[in-house]
């Protein structure tokens, strides 16, 4: 297993893998295979920390810019997709392979941080005004913030909200925690990857391609494209 392969594998088939009981392994080569899928390599991991964290940072100003044009409905989206990137990352930190989204937020409320969070995810998703998105986004920021501390991988940051720049929107600045990420990356075949835009799962959206291998496998190419470039 290369790193691209790692990377453009869906997390759906590798989790149908390592997950279910095995009442008989006959071969003696089923729980051996399971074992080396049951979860990413360490600097892929990280890898993949840091591309969750970017793609947080490229949005989560714009609830309260969608918001102040009026854009009650961009604003409403905005919010969801920041929430489904949040859970992202905690399936990511507490290293559990995410499945597709029909079972989605079921195995959410499997993990460990769920009986905080996903209260809050609720009440972001319910929200009227995109200042009370935006009040609930912060908490939901500063637990998952403090989540990254507690694993250890880099120096302690902070873990507050606060402006975005010199405009009035209440951000975790999520750019700083994958800056970080990114300096421990030791492995050479992740850091020669010249942009980080994840996994499979983190930059694909279509079911057919996800469901074939035919298709996922050629994906390998933008990566080693932009580590030549």
């Amino acid at each position: 297993m290369r790193v691209l392969d790692w990377l453009t594998i869906p997390e759906q088939r590798l989790l149908s893998v390592t997950m279910g009981r095995v009442y008989h392994d006959g071969l003696r080569s089923l729980n051996r295979v399971r074992r080396k899928f049951s979860y990413y390599p360490e600097d892929v991991w990280l890898y993949l920390l840091a591309a969750q964290w970017t793609s947080i940072a490229e949005e989560e100003a714009f609830i309260g810019r969608t918001g102040e044009m009026g854009d009650s409905l961009g604003s409403r989206i905005t919010a969801a997709r920041l929430v489904r990137a949040l859970m992202k990352l905690c399936f990511l930190m507490e290293r559990r392979y995410a499945p597709y989204n029909k079972w989605f937020g079921i195995a959410f409320g499997q993990l460990a941080c769920s009986k905080k969070l996903a209260p809050i995810f609720e009440s972001i998703l319910r929200a009227e005004s995109w200042q009370e998105r935006e009040q609930y986004l912060s908490r939901a920021y500063s637990l998952v913030a403090e989540m990254h501390n507690a694993l250890g991988i880099t120096p302690p940051l902070d873990t507050k909200v606060s402006r975005f720049y010199n405009r009035p929107y209440q951000v975790i600045h999520s750019e700083r925690f994958a800056n970080e990420i990114r300096m421990v990356i030791k492995d050479q075949e992740v850091r020669k990857i010249g942009v980080f835009i994840g996994s499979i799962d983190q930059f694909v959206d279509c079911t057919d391609i996800m469901s074939e291998p035919r298709l996922y496998r050629k994906l390998s190419t933008m990566f080693e494209q932009s580590s030549d470039d």
